[in-house]
């Protein structure tokens, strides 16, 4: 039974949690946020036992959907997913109904990709499994279907490719591509930071004084 007045503090919330989202930095050009929505997403979240890795990146992709980006989930296979960009909490609804548990294919993400992007931020494990002819088989890496993807549209995407699991995983070890480990609400800036300077991380290191 719910408590009087539930609604309107859940009102209340969504109200603040979009009036939030607006301090999120956009990043320049078109996006394309990349939603693992496969059955190892439900492990914690790296550094939060509390939350699970789906809750994390559907909470991002839809934050990141109120800033302009076009919203993808992928498992076994990938589908736009389409959102209003205007209610979070909405959004996140939307998006969990759409998810359909299975394998992890990153192939799926390019090989469905319709425009060229700016930048592509992909929100996973990093653990790449999927069946294909009714065998369970190592996703592989994806270099392959990134480069045609490259090619068809004749873009270079900036790509954040985030293991929210704390792995460690890798899935796109080449130029032009942002390995982050982990997640934290500082990685907005990160990113807005990386795509105005690629070299940002590093500059920051030689800054230090030991």
């Amino acid at each position: 039974e719910k408590l009087p007045g539930t609604q309107d503090v859940l009102r209340s919330l969504s109200a603040a949690a979009n009036v939030a989202v607006q301090n999120v930095p956009a990043l320049p050009g078109k996006t394309l946020v990349a939603i693992d929505v496969s059955g190892s997403m439900s492990v914690p979240v790296a550094g939060n036992k509390d939350t699970s890795c789906a809750d994390v990146a559907i909470m991002f992709g839809a934050a990141l959907a109120q800033k302009g980006a076009d919203t993808l989930i992928f498992s076994d296979a990938a589908q736009y997913v389409s959102v209003r960009g205007q209610d979070l909490f909405g959004d996140i609804a939307t998006i969990k109904q759409c998810a359909k548990p299975a394998g992890t294919n990153f192939h799926a993400i390019f090989q469905t990709a319709g425009w060229a992007y700016d930048n592509i931020v992909i929100l996973s494990d990093m653990q790449a499994w999927m069946r294909m002819d009714g065998l369970s088989r190592l996703g592989g890496n994806p270099r392959q279907s990134l480069s045609a993807y490259r090619e068809k549209f004749s873009c270079n995407p900036r790509i954040y490719s985030f293991d929210l699991a704390g792995y460690g995983t890798i899935q796109f070890p080449e130029a032009n591509v942002y390995c982050v480990a982990g997640f934290s609400d500082r990685v907005f800036d990160l990113m807005k930071e990386l795509a105005d300077d690629r070299h940002a991380m590093i500059r920051r290191i030689e800054a230090q004084e030991f």
